[in-house]
């Protein structure tokens, strides 16, 4: 199976790399910046796509080059730098979202499984 991982070098996508790995799969990243010292210890055993997620041209170039079975969706902005800079949220939290969903619909992509962040539950946690 192949898996497209939004953000993959990010610190959950990472973690989502790492399982795939340990269950057989050769996964995909597609990230800003896919390589990173989080992936230093896998970086031979994983693809890396540099893209931008609000770039639409690059999220359907990566989607139709890699024909996914699953589009893990990790990327995005949290809370501070989203506060710090809203255009750029919104270009990559919703127009990257859609980008994503687009793709996926464009190219026969059976499955998109989106995640959320821990900025969902506040500053205040532990």
């Amino acid at each position: 199976m192949t898996s497209l991982i939004t953000r993959g070098a990010g610190l959950m996508g990472a973690e989502v790399v790492r399982l795939l790995l340990k269950q057989g799969e050769k996964p995909i990243i597609f990230s800003r910046n896919p390589v990173t010292p989080r992936l230093a210890d896998v970086a031979d055993s994983v693809e890396a796509i540099a893209g931008d997620l609000g770039n639409f041209s690059d999220v359907l170039d990566a989607v139709k080059t890699t024909q996914p079975d699953v589009i893990y969706h990790m990327g995005g902005m949290l809370t501070a730098p989203s506060d710090a800079d809203p255009a750029a949220a919104i270009q990559a939290n919703a127009l990257g979202t859609f980008h994503v969903l687009e793709a996926a619909r464009q190219f026969d992509v059976p499955q998109v499984l989106f995640t959320s962040s821990l900025g969902v539950y506040g500053a205040d946690i532990t």
